[in-house]
């Protein structure tokens, strides 16, 4: 089977990449997108070099690409050769050859079918692995999420505490960032507690707090004094 025959017109983008490509700027998507088309056509790869990002973007759709346009030929292939099978059977008559060859094609197209439901299953599985994974929040990010919640928290201290750290909490790589968020918003607040009960003891323990002297009358107490 020649090279056109096999060649395929189109190739697919999943919803399974939207992560990905969400992620890039505008710019950057776009010189992705640009980079499907050649590469689909031709297999030309696009020089990334300068931004990782784009390139594992690309690298990541254009597997994609590769595993379509793989599974495009082998179906090709396997047509054509149940073709060449049916058309070749000298014994059997016009009818019959269409009989079989459409409970062929059936066949045919049941596996396809049960073999696309496993590729979806495995790439499903594959994304949702990437949805677990971690992904460090920016400092925008945690003020927005610190004003949501009223928290008093330094966005600021908090990412670059984290950052230091390699984003590990104890010896455990960390899974939810806003977690973290309202373990450091609880603490801090323990802390003002403290300082506030600090505060109040020294009040009650300065000169406020001494009762005053009840002489009684004065003037019986002058008396007393004078001797009189």
């Amino acid at each position: 089977m020649s090279k056109k025959e096999t060649e395929k017109k189109s190739f697919l983008i999943y919803y399974d990449n939207e992560v990905i490509v969400c992620r890039l700027s505008d710019d950057e998507a776009g010189k992705l997108f640009k980079a499907l088309f050649p590469y689909g056509k031709e297999n030309i790869k696009p020089d990334f070099n300068n931004s990782p990002a784009l390139a594992m973007a690309f690298d990541i759709l254009s597997m994609a690409i590769d595993r379509d346009k793989e599974k495009y030929i082998k179906r090709c292939e396997t047509n054509r050769k149940n073709i060449n099978k049916r058309w070749n059977e000298n014994n059997t008559t016009e009818y019959e050859r269409i009989q079989t060859n459409t409970k062929d094609t059936d066949k045919d197209m049941d596996k396809d079918m049960d073999m696309d439901k496993d590729i979806k299953k495995k790439d499903t599985k594959v994304s949702k692995e990437k949805a677990k994974r971690f992904i460090p929040p920016t400092i925008e990010e945690v003020k927005a999420y610190c004003k949501e919640k009223a928290y008093n928290v330094d966005a600021n201290r908090f990412v670059d505490f984290y950052e230091s750290k390699g984003w590990m909490v104890g010896k455990n790589k960390m899974k939810d960032w806003k977690a973290a968020v309202r373990t450091w918003a609880r603490k801090d607040m323990k802390v003002d507690i403290k300082l506030q009960n600090q505060e109040r003891k020294v009040k009650q323990t300065g000169f406020s707090n001494f009762q005053e002297r009840n002489y009684g009358n004065m003037s019986d107490l002058e008396k007393k004094m004078l001797g009189l």
